[in-house]
Formats: structure tokens, sequence, C-alpha cells
């Protein structure tokens, strides 16, 4: 999932019992502080490949994905920029062609720029590979546009890219389907998810969500999915197959975060992982099992098990969720719960944000956080777990690995799985990369490419505040996977 200028990250795959585990063991306190028992760290400039914003105030860096976006075989780097002021305040997103040259490189000098239909669009300011919607056998990008204003005022769209479609323009208004807001000030495109199958008919499918939608409520927030199949096309929300909407409770914000976490339960279907971080009275993440027949309804109704905060401990509970892959080995997809601003107890009484890694299992069961054995976070201040990346393997032992930020000092946090064991991952960091909150590094990232084909997931890091190619010009930072 990914929501506008947001980070948190799980790389890599395979634990058994309880579905209520999570990345710390219990025999030992929940992670050190950040930066303690770490085997690796670096700065992030000392990057394999630094792209540089081409003009100020483009904000690039603001979204990043890697995939294989031209269907070549080879993995490449895209680079949003919401605001792209050299192309008439469109916004867009720079396509870097695999493999990945090293040194120095102004995004202006990128291999292709796909622009915004109009101005204002913000298009860029989310991009997300989700699989293979159409069953050609690539996988395709969705782009968020939140300032869209086609059908109302910052309605917002989503456009689907089809990978390897040759385009006689740069343009997203070209795209496959673009899917748009009905109501004015929705912003669809800040909340969007894909990359799994639901209905298990072979086809990956689509997920957008508006957080502030007043549809059920004030700001309760609604979640409308689309399924994919062999035509897409242009349509509007009031097209989805499914929707979902947020507990019965105003300013719920449902779907601030989602995302698709694979198969939690083990039954074929895909899962949905959707935060509600606004519920009463510390925010939740609501997992909603995939089914061949979905229908639509209230996630107090339709939700398989809740994953609540307490008034004590925590604040945001569900302000980023993020699939894991199987980090334990067990069969059973896992999944990410980030509360940025919540605190641990025990011996880590006062760190301010943690993440939990919730485990798959066959009968999944509702817990509070504060139930979990273990978590693990960072020091006081901080915003750790703000954004995560997971599911791929970066050191190229076979296995999935997490990544966390910490936002309010910009750094990246990689934790290598630990297959077999519990925790799944290992309970302090392995890796630091060292950024800057000013430039807002690490704000978004993926690991969902191997630029250099090596068989190693690489990490890319946005920093959309970055000023080396002028004020506010942006950027990102390829590190490859591999020996850290």
């Amino acid at each position: 999932m990914l929501c506008g200028f947001w980070t948190l990250v799980a790389c890599g795959q395979p634990s058994s019992g309880a579905l209520v585990d999570v990345v710390a063991s219990s025999d030992e306190p929940a992670s050190a502080p950040l930066g303690a028992a770490v085997a690796s760290e670096r700065d992030v400039t000392d990057a394999d490949l630094t792209l540089v914003g081409g003009s100020p105030d483009d904000f690039a860096g603001a979204a990043v994905e890697l995939m294989d976006f031209d269907a070549d075989g080879q993995d490449d780097m895209l680079v949003g920029a919401p605001q792209d002021t050299w192309a008439g305040n469109r916004g867009g997103f720079h396509v870097l062609l695999g493999p990945a040259p090293s040194g120095h490189l102004s995004l202006s000098h990128a291999d292709d720029h796909l622009l915004g239909s109009r101005a204002g669009d913000l298009a860029g300011s989310t991009l997300l590979a989700v699989g293979d919607t159409d069953g050609d056998g690539f996988d395709d990008l969705l782009v968020g546009a939140p300032g869209a204003s086609g059908v109302e005022h910052d309605a917002g769209a989503a456009h689907l890219l089809l990978a390897g479609e040759p385009l006689t323009e740069s343009s997203l208004s070209l795209a496959a389907a673009t899917i748009e807001g009905t109501i004015a000030d929705q912003r669809v495109g800040e909340s969007i998810g894909g990359g799994g199958d639901l209905n298990a008919d072979g086809y990956s499918d689509l997920v957008i969500a508006c957080a502030n939608d007043q549809t059920y409520g004030s700001y309760v927030g609604t979640v409308w999915l689309f399924f994919g199949g062999p035509a897409v096309t242009a349509q509007t929300l009031d097209a989805a197959d499914v929707v979902l909407w947020g507990p019965e409770e105003d300013w719920s914000a449902t779907g601030e975060s989602l995302d698709i976490v694979g198969d939690v339960d083990g039954d074929g279907f895909d899962d949905l992982v959707v935060g509600t971080r606004g519920v009463e009275p510390s925010g939740a993440a609501q997992l909603v099992l995939g089914h061949e027949a979905l229908e639509d309804g209230s996630l107090s109704d339709v939700a398989a098990a809740v994953y609540a905060g307490d008034e004590e401990d925590n604040r945001s509970v569900g302000y980023g969720v993020r699939g894991a892959g199987d980090v334990t080995g067990d069969g059973y997809d896992d999944f990410l719960v980030g509360d940025p601003s919540g605190n641990l107890t025990g011996a880590n009484l006062g760190l301010d944000g943690f993440v939990a890694l919730v485990m798959g299992a066959d009968s999944p069961a509702s817990a509070e956080i504060r139930d979990l054995p273990d978590r693990f976070g960072a020091e006081t201040g901080s915003s750790f777990g703000m954004g995560t990346a997971a599911g791929t393997d970066m050191d190229g032992d076979g296995w999935p690995d997490v990544v966390v930020v910490d936002a309010n000092a910009g750094d990246t946090f990689i934790y290598w799985s630990n297959p077999g064991e519990s925790p799944g991952v290992r309970s302090a960091a392995d890796v630091v990369v060292r950024g800057d909150d000013d430039d807002a590094a690490g704000r978004a990232l993926s690991t969902s490419g191997d630029v250099n084909g090596d068989g190693r997931a690489d990490l890319l890091i946005g920093g959309y505040l970055w000023d080396e190619g002028g004020t506010n010009a942006g950027g990102a930072w390829l590190h490859l996977g591999g020996e850290w």
C-alpha cells in the first residue's frame, strides 16, 4: 500500500503458532534503541546511484518504485514528482530503465517522463506495482493523482498503466484505465493498494481508499475493490466490485493505510489489511480475508480479526500496515502493523513508535496490540514505523526481509529474516541507512525490484525535500542489495 508521502516496508517470505506473535523474541526486551547492536551502518548518500531532482519544487522522490516497467525482463526505477514544475505543475514520474548506472544522475535526463493530465493533478504522489491485473504475464503500475479534478474539484484519480505497453505520448491521459473520484475533495490516489488476488481468479486486484470519505458517516472512510481481468477500462469509484466502509465510528480514517498482504490463513486467497487509526481508543488494523464471493459491508461485520490499540500505550495503531511475506517459513504470510506515535512498555518505556509483526495462521484471532508478546521500537521522539517495506530478499539468503523507517530522523532500518525461529526477524536492526529528516529521507521507499539482476532485492529511498537540484527539487538514492 502506498499513502501519499508516507512509508512502512517488508521484504521477503516465510511462523507457526498463534496469529498474534511479533518481531522481537519474548525472552529479551524489544529491540535496543535505534543504532544499538547494528552490524552495518551507512549514510543514505553513500548510494550506488544518486538521482537528483531536475527543477526546484518538483518534490521528486515523494513516491518511488522498482519494477519491470517496460517488460523487458530487467527491473527499472520509477521516481514520482507530484509538482514537476517544468511541465506545468501537472506532476508525473520519471522512468530510469535498468540495469542501473552508478554515480550521480539528474532526473531531467531520465529515460522517460510520464506527466499528469492537467495542472494541479499531483500525479506521481503515489506509485505502486500492482501485479498482473490483465493476465499478460507482466506486472502493472498504479499511479495516484489526488489533485485531479476531472469529475469534481480534487476528486482525484488513480491511473493504471500496463507494463510494456507502448506510449505514443508521455501522458497519463493514455493510461489503460483511470479510476476517478466522484465527489469534491475525495482525493482518490492518496491511498492505493494491489499486488494480490483477493478472489483467486488468477488476476491481481486493485484497492483504492479515501480516509476522509463521508458516504457512511463523518470521515468514516471507504475502501473500493476492483478485480482484475482481461479487459481494463476507464471508470469511477461507482464501478467498484466491492465496497467496504469503516467501523461505525466517525473519524475512523479507514484506509489511510492498507495492503494486500498475501495469504495469511493459507486458504488460497490473498487477504487485505486496512488501517483504521481513528477508531477508539487508539486505532486498529482490520484483517479482511479474501474469498471468491466478497461482498460489500462495514469492517465491523466483514473483518475476520482486529488488532487494536489501547489508550495507555498506543495513539495511532494502523497508521501503517504492510505485508511481510512468510518470514518464518511456516507457509502462512505475515504482516506488519505500525504505530509511529505509540509507546512501548516495560524495558523500553518511553520509546516512541513501534512495529509489530503479526504471524499468519489458519484461524486468525483478534488481539490488542499491547498483548502481543514482542514489538520493536525506537528512541523517544522518533516516528519509528511511519514507513515500512517487506516481502523481498535483500541479502540473498532466500528469505524475505523487513525495512522500517524512523521518519523524524530520516533513518531506514533493515532487519534480516530469521526463518525457523521465533521471532521470524532479528530483534535489532542489521543495517541502518542514516538520512536527514530535512530531506524527508525514507518517507517513500521501495524494495520490490532487482535493478542490477544479481538475484537480490535493491533499496530505493526517496527524499522529496532534498535541495541538491534546487529548493525542494527532491531526489532518490539507490542502494543495491547484497553485501551490506
